[in-house]
């Protein structure tokens, strides 16, 4: 009785054949980035599903994804998510292999659409099924629809694998966050296999129930905790769409965390390329090269701290602690002068109760504090002539800088350039190195040549006329 239930229900809604309990099977033409690999499309893992597939950022389209069914399957309609980040694919293909009709290697053209505007997706669908896909999509915004030509319908009969080829993109790599392909199992198909196809599907669709049959109040807390935790999309990649650790401003204009640009530059050299923008393909040079984004991390270290309890934040690389409510203190305002009012040690934070909470340092950084001045001549000297307001800014300022002792940073550079000069005139215009290291620029090197005096002013060696070299900045 319980199989003939199942069998009805699946028979009435139809069956997303890349379900990961139907285990279809995956493959890609071509070589993907590193963690977009293709089977995340059909993956029972929610983080590498959420992630989509993305080409290899050196491949342009045609790229063909070819989908092996557990089962020859009648397609009912096909729908297509093109955008991963700013990744966008805006033409596609369907190719289907017929079981009954053509060799396992054959495929047949079956319908192709392109997006336009701001459509993230695309709904291939059979005029015959469109009130079933009507049902089924009608939560779907800003997707485009196109009808399947009913001169192609039957290539989509008894379906034993599909093939979804990208045509065409919105100036970025092939890219596809998810897709869906649903039917009914094809008569020909075996009755216990079509029995054990209803029963997976009506497990997936039970513990989908399960997932969501919560508590009124736990949905509402649920949403309002969603509502008020959302990722700024300023502080995403660009290229993996995902929050940024230590976020770099290309040439371009783009931002990209540091680990995706290291990452660029190592598939550069594999192939013996110089490291180059990848929006552009142009090399860097030294007035053309990525740069720090200060201001956003900042913003983006200030976000992960307050939000350092979300789950969605727990693998994300950071810079920066976490926030550890077991540590912290209050001490409240006292009304006494500032004078006596004992320096904290640690980074303060004021809360809107006017309290302030320390966070206690770290070791290595208590080590160090020993170099600092002593706080009684410095509340001496506050005393006599500043406010208490001053005095507590003070204060926090001076922890917020001993905590920061020791610890990496991410925005120091080695920019000191040693400017050569010429030993006699120390001028820098047109120099040559001598066999000494020493320089001389062209006037004196000439007058040196007409008097014969081919010695170094500086350490007395002499030289040829041949050996000088001109020296290039």
């Amino acid at each position: 009785m319980h199989f003939c239930h199942c069998y009805m229900y699946c028979d009435v809604n139809m069956i997303n054949f890349c379900c990961p309990a139907l285990n279809p099977r995956v493959q890609c033409s071509t070589v993907s980035t590193d963690g977009y690999e293709v089977t995340n499309l059909v993956s029972s893992d929610a983080d590498e599903a959420r992630k989509g597939f993305l080409a290899y950022h050196a491949i342009k389209p045609p790229v063909t994804i070819t989908i092996n069914f557990c089962c020859p399957v009648n397609v009912s309609h096909v729908i297509l998510w093109a955008q991963v980040g700013y990744q966008k694919s805006t033409g596609f293909e369907i190719y289907a292999n017929c079981a009954s009709r053509t060799k396992p290697d054959e495929y047949q053209k079956a319908a192709f659409g392109y997006l336009q505007g701001d459509e993230i997706g695309i709904i291939f669908y059979r005029r015959i099924s469109y009130q079933e896909c009507l049902k089924s999509t009608k939560h779907l915004n800003s997707f485009a629809w196109k009808a399947i030509p009913g001169s192609t319908c039957f290539s989509l009969n008894n379906a034993g694998s599909l093939q979804i080829k990208i045509i065409k993109t919105k100036s970025s790599v092939p890219a596809l966050a998810r897709v869906e392909v649903w039917g009914r199992p094809s008569t020909s198909c075996d009755e216990a296999v079509k029995r054990n196809i209803f029963e997976l599907w009506a497990h997936t669709l039970a513990k989908k129930d399960t997932v969501y049959c919560e508590p009124e109040s736990q949905l509402q807390n649920d949403h309002d905790s969603d509502v008020e935790f959302e990722i700024p999309e300023e502080f995403l990649d660009s290229i993996t769409f995902t929050i940024m650790a230590v976020p770099f401003i290309l040439p371009c204009g783009k931002v990209v965390d540091q680990s995706t640009l290291d990452k660029h530059g190592q598939h550069e050299a594999m192939w013996g390329r110089l490291p180059s923008d990848p929006f552009t393909g142009k090399l860097f040079t030294e007035n053309s090269q990525p740069i720090p984004a200060n201001a956003l991390k900042a913003c983006i270290d200030k976000f992960l701290i307050e939000h350092s309890d979300k789950q969605e934040l727990a693998s994300v690389p950071r810079t920066t602690g976490r926030k550890k409510k077991s540590s912290i203190i209050d001490i409240r305002f006292s009304t006494e002068p500032s004078a006596y009012i004992k320096p904290s040690t640690s980074v303060g934070f004021p809360a809107e109760d006017k309290e302030v909470t320390y966070v206690a340092a770290l070791d290595d950084v208590c080590q160090s504090r020993s170099k600092r001045p002593r706080y009684g001549a410095e509340a001496r000297a506050i005393k006599c002539g500043q406010s208490h307001e001053e005095e507590l800014d003070r204060s926090l300022s001076s922890a917020v800088e001993s905590t920061l002792v020791g610890l990496p940073k991410f925005t120091r550079f080695s920019c000191h350039l040693c400017l050569q000069q010429c030993a006699v005139c120390c001028s820098d215009n047109v120099l040559f190195k001598l066999p000494c290291k020493h320089f001389l620029c062209r006037v004196c090197l000439v007058m040196k040549k007409e008097s014969s005096d081919l010695s170094c002013i500086v350490c007395k060696s002499c030289f040829k006329s041949c050996d000088p070299v001109r020296y290039h900045v």
